[in-house]
């Protein structure tokens, strides 16, 4: 219920500010559903007298689309995965960043700045960071342990997937035995042969709104984000999260400034707020994904630190991968899942 009451403020949001001064400075900002608080919002509004058009997207492909056809919505400020943020640097649309704007900055811990995909971090800003793994019902599965167990025929049209190629193949992939981003094409074609075996059990996330669809439908498990993990299990504690034995999936999320933007100071100013150390704290507790940065993990409370969803020890992430990007071979990975798709679809039409 309380997923249903934020999305409908979201939606309400641009009417709710739709009323400014001419001269107001604006930001528009694209993130994924769910994934800040309107309080976040609201103060940063009120602090710099900005008006914010704060939109959500489902998927990955949807943002894309929407900058690929020349950001026609006028998004300032996009928050985005690592494969897709090493994606748009390649493609020179994103805009440097003035670290002498981001006075913050410090505030971020070592190990989650300079990454792979975008050392120095001359375009991105770490946001959030999380796992995948396994969810499910301990009242009615005796245990689950791998990823592999999800193809368990006792499971028959209970198990939650991604609607996204770039999570579920990684996770096929590793319930093989082999790397999350492998770009190996033997390797990728039987990952599409398993992920077809999955059709009987599997149940495709509808919208980005998991912990809702997953408790709602009373599904028995499935693969799912660490911070719905959090919601689902502090509302309906039979349901346990684990780290399966093949490795779980790491990812992050990146602030991100477009080369199109027509208010990039505005925009920098918006990410320094998110890097305060208070303020990330607050929109930490909100959206339950793991702090990148070390201020604020600071001023969490020790029952939040010590939460093992959240802030996994060494040991639970073994053999866990970052999920990178693997453009030399997405087309092919896109046209399984295109057909995949559309069998599952006719599939579950037929039952």
């Amino acid at each position: 219920m309380l997923n249903k009451v934020i999305m409908l403020i979201f939606l309400f949001l641009s009417i709710v500010l739709s009323v400014f001064a001419e001269d107001q400075p604006m930001l528009r900002i694209s993130n994924y559903g769910d994934y800040i608080s309107l309080e976040t919002l609201n103060k940063f509004s009120r602090i710099y007298n900005i008006h914010i058009i704060y939109d959500t997207q489902d998927t990955n492909e949807t943002i894309l689309k929407k900058l690929a056809d020349g950001n026609k919505e006028g998004y300032d400020l996009v928050i985005l995965s690592s494969p897709i943020t090493e994606s748009l640097i390649k493609q020179n649309m994103l805009e440097p960043l003035d670290k002498s704007k981001l006075p913050n900055f410090k505030n971020l811990s070592p190990e989650h700045i300079n990454q792979y995909f975008d050392p120095n971090n001359k375009y991105s800003v770490p946001y959030y960071w999380g796992t995948i793994g396994i969810i499910y019902d301990s009242d009615r599965i005796k245990k689950i342990t791998r990823w592999s167990d999800l193809w368990n025929r006792s499971l028959k049209n209970n198990v939650l997937i991604s609607n996204e190629y770039a999570d579920v193949f990684p996770m096929v992939l590793k319930s093989l035995g082999y790397s999350a981003n492998s770009m190996k094409t033997n390797e990728i074609e039987q990952a599409y042969e398993q992920l077809n075996k999955l059709m009987l059990n599997a149940v495709m996330l509808k919208t980005g709104n998991t912990a809702s669809q997953f408790v709602r439908e009373g599904l028995m498990a499935g693969m799912v984000f660490s911070g719905d993990a959090v919601l689902i299990t502090s509302k309906r504690h039979n349901y346990k999260y684990i780290y399966p034995e093949e490795g779980a999936l790491k990812w992050m999320d990146n602030m991100l400034i477009l080369k199109s933007s027509k208010n990039k100071d505005t925009a920098h100013k918006f990410i320094n707020f998110i890097l305060d150390a208070e303020n990330s704290a607050e929109l930490a507790k909100v959206i339950g994904y793991g702090l990148p940065n070390r201020a604020g993990y600071n001023l969490l409370s020790e029952k939040d630190k010590k939460n093992n969803i959240i802030y996994p020890d060494i040991n639970m992430l073994k053999n866990s991968e970052i999920i990178k990007n693997t453009s030399p071979v997405d087309e092919l990975k896109q046209k399984y899942w295109k057909m995949f798709k559309s069998a599952y679809d006719k599939f579950k039409s037929e039952l």
